[in-house]
């Protein structure tokens, strides 16, 4: 497209890191229990969602992305236990 910078359709990268842990321990021949530990956006790192809009002619169109429509989750920890028989 005519007067347009490169790459301006593009958005920034998505950065997501999730952990989780867990282990078992048997008691007898029937009898478990799980312990586990979920750990999500480990680096607690912050994405910014923008909306983009482009307004202009199709010849030369203007990409604005300016309005800040959301931002990705703090870092969440959970933990669990479960029992099997």
């Amino acid at each position: 497209l005519l007067g347009t910078e490169r790459n301006a359709y593009r958005e920034a990268s998505r950065t997501f890191v999730d952990l989780k842990l867990s282990r078992d321990w048997r008691f007898g021949r029937n009898l478990k229990l799980t312990g586990s530990a979920e750990v999500f956006n480990l680096f607690n790192h912050v994405d910014r969602f923008d909306q983009v809009r482009f307004s202009g002619t199709d010849a030369a169109p203007v990409v604005t992305s300016d309005t800040l429509v959301a931002v990705s989750n703090a870092r969440q920890v959970q933990l669990g236990v479960r029992f099997a028989f």
